[in-house]
């Protein structure tokens, strides 16, 4: 599961609004949305925010940011290879 779909599907399932999970983390509603949708990957310290407003470690959601980074890497790297 990617980092935007696990950030929502955890946002919903807990009942939170957007604008109470950017409050908590810090961010605009409008950076939020952007993280749901997979437009953004926020910061670590962003990341660490979220995973205190849910009780957990911050080791879950780090792993799956770090894995779209990773894609992303690597989708970039064929791009060029393309050229």
């Amino acid at each position: 599961m990617k980092f935007n779909e696990k950030l929502k599907l955890m946002r919903e399932k807990n009942g939170y609004t957007i604008k109470q999970l950017a409050k908590a983390a810090r961010v605009r509603a409008k950076t939020m949305e952007k993280y749901e949708l997979g437009i953004e990957i926020p910061k670590l310290k962003t990341i660490i925010k979220i995973a205190e407003f849910y009780g957990f470690s911050t080791a879950e959601l780090f792993q799956a940011a770090m894995a779209e980074v990773n894609e992303i890497t690597e989708a970039m790297k064929k791009g060029s290879d393309a050229e």
